[in-house]
């Protein structure tokens, strides 16, 4: 199967032993990505409260207001301040519940960008495919910033992705 994008070829040739190796490395990082996200779970930024706030308001009905009939614009995103009353109608009003939810789609979006990070590296290192994505994957994950931003309650690891 031939493809017009150029780092395609290189991944389609694996063999099975080496399809196996990746599969073992995505788990290790992810793992180790989880395990890091676990060590910082108490943390948090107050502007994620901030954006609660105008979610809250908009799910009530107010619209996106900091207080109703202030129109002053306050979130840092727009769109998470949508997904933010998203999970507010799923999971409730309560502030430590919505903020738990969104470290929740923190962790998963960090590990979406784990994996960009190893198809990244994968592609600018074809010829090392496989230790150029473990160890560019490593190096993410095991950057200080990384699990903070993940767990932090904001919408960092979403535009990262």
């Amino acid at each position: 199967m031939h493809s017009s994008f150029p780092m395609a070829r290189h991944r389609a040739c694996r063999t099975h032993a080496e399809r196996r190796a990746k599969a073992i490395g995505v788990a290790a990082v992810s793992a180790l990505a989880l395990l890091f996200a676990w060590t910082h779970r108490g943390f948090s930024f107050d502007d994620a409260f901030i954006t609660f706030r105008y979610a809250k308001n908009l799910v009530e009905g107010a619209g996106p207001v900091f207080n109703p009939g202030e129109r002053v614009e306050g979130f840092s995103s727009f769109v998470w301040m949508l997904v933010s009353a998203l999970l507010m109608t799923i999971v409730g009003k309560d502030a430590l519940t919505v903020l738990a939810a969104t470290k929740v789609v923190g962790i998963l979006f960090g590990l979406l960008g784990v994996l960009g990070c190893w198809r990244l590296a994968e592609d600018l290192l074809p010829e090392r495919s496989g230790r150029a994505g473990f160890l560019g994957a490593l190096i993410l994950v095991t950057t200080g910033y990384f699990p903070i931003w993940a767990v932090g309650g904001l919408e960092t690891p979403v535009f990262c992705t």
